[in-house]
């Protein structure tokens, strides 16, 4: 392997700060966006599950299409990175937008929460998906692959961190009594860092593999040659199921502190806790891939993950708060540290069919990917919320025993149950590899059945 390939640990920095501008409209969405609709905003939970269900439809035309246009951008910057420079203004402004509802909006709310959150979805796609391709054709040295993503998701939960410690406070403190005032003070102010930490990101890394398919494919041969790639499909099933899990997990947070542990005030410390505990997570990921190649590392991430989710289930409303908080920092050690392996395998599948078939795509596979995980949150995040309404959830006002007792269903046994599935998915199904990253360099994929 060239030396070239071999990145130094600034461009690793760089590169992760992308994920971390991403990441504080992203995760700012998954744990907030339901909430402020629901209790804050006063749409039923079965519109918002229907609204993160429906935008969806959109998502199966733009990520495709958007990751079958940068494979063929040609710039003297790259493929991917003229992206995230020329989206990270417009990007930090739809961040703010689901927050920002005018007065005449009140009597169209379903209407308004709907176009407002398909904007943000499709700035969110115009510049993750050419972000998440970079990651691709920065280095084909696989122990530099697994340490860059390590570092992208250490500052994925680096940003998750910053949110859950911050917006709430920081909407308290913007907005007062306004509570609708506050958070669309936060969003403007997360949305500026958002757009200085993508500048940096383009700044700080190098496309090094020029993207130039022996065999050009239009759209549809591109999208059958993924279909062909089964490994890459297998993969992406995984990667549906994982967001199903995590779009409730993460999603039904504050309902959970706020519902059924009834400690609102301390929402901020439970969030921190599995955040922070991403971080390390993240970091430990390379670690833990010398000892256990990349497929059986993702499943003992989805088997420590289930295992955290569970011991939720036997707690009761007056049990100690510390564990629960132990709880929440293992699951998020465990849910970021998978991510590592996860994505690094979509570069070994690329990879891997590339030398076979001389077909190249790595925008192609990535938006694919990122679809798939995408639907997968849509699907999780519209169960929770018709779950939620079929037991009776009210988001202004009282609610029932049966409806707090959903809430503690959803947040512990559901996301056990899809963690559990995973783990044998992935353990028995996923092509596995042979050898550990220090070993070999170049790993070479063999099926494990």
């Amino acid at each position: 392997m060239s030396n070239s390939m071999i990145i130094s640990t600034r461009e690793k920095i760089s590169f992760g700060l992308g994920d971390f501008a991403s990441n504080l409209s992203w995760q700012t969405t998954m744990m907030f966006l339901a909430f402020y609709f629901t209790d804050i905003y006063g749409i039923s939970a079965a519109a918002v599950g229907t609204i993160f269900l429906v935008s969806r439809m959109v998502d199966a035309v733009t990520d495709p299409v958007l990751g079958y246009i940068t494979d063929r951008t040609k710039t003297r910057w790259g493929s991917y990175r003229p992206y995230i420079l020329f989206m990270a203004i417009p990007f930090g402004i739809m961040s703010y937008i689901p927050y920002s509802a005018p007065t005449f909006a009140d009597n169209h709310k379903e209407m308004f929460a709907l176009f407002s959150y398909l904007i943000l979805i499709i700035g969110f796609t115009a510049i993750n998906i050419p972000y998440s391709s970079l990651g691709n054709v920065i280095t084909s040295d696989n122990k530099s692959r697994v340490s860059m993503q390590g570092y992208r998701f250490s500052m994925t939960a680096a940003a998750g961190l910053l949110i859950s410690l911050s917006v709430a406070p920081l909407a308290a403190y913007l907005g007062g009594d306004d509570v609708v005032k506050g958070y669309r003070g936060a969003m403007v102010v997360m949305g500026g860092i958002a757009t200085v930490f993508f500048l940096l990101c383009f700044m700080g890394v190098k496309e090094r593999i020029k993207v130039s398919p022996d065999k050009e494919l239009n759209i549809k041969s591109a999208i059958k040659s993924i279909f062909n790639n089964k490994p890459l499909l297998l993969l992406t099933v995984t990667m549906l199921l994982t967001n199903m899990m995590g779009a409730v997990k993460f999603g039904g947070a504050m309902y959970y502190v706020k519902h059924y542990l009834n400690q609102e005030s301390m929402a901020y410390m439970f969030l921190g806790a599995m955040m922070l505990g991403g971080v390390f997570g993240a970091l430990c990921a390379g670690k833990a891939n010398q000892y256990l190649n990349k497929c059986h590392l993702y499943a003992s991430c989805c088997f420590l993950q289930g295992i955290a989710c569970l011991s939720v289930t036997f707690w009761s409303i007056d049990s100690s708060i510390y564990l629960f908080i132990l709880s929440q920092f293992a699951f998020g050690f465990f849910f970021q540290m998978m991510l590592v392996p996860q994505f690094s395998l979509i570069s070994d599948y690329v990879d891997e069919h590339s030398k076979k078939t001389g077909e190249r795509y790595d925008g192609l596979a990535v938006s694919g990917c990122i679809f798939v995980m995408k639907t997968g949150g849509a699907i999780g995040g519209a169960i929770m919320g018709w779950i939620l309404a079929m037991s009776g959830y009210n988001g202004t006002g009282e609610n029932t025993d049966t409806a707090i007792n959903t809430i503690g269903m959803l947040y512990g046994f559901y996301p056990t149950l899809l963690l559990f599935i995973l783990t044998a998915v992935i353990y028995f199904l996923l092509p596995d590899f042979k050898g550990k990253a220090e070993k070999d360099g170049n790993l070479n994929p063999v099926t494990s059945n």
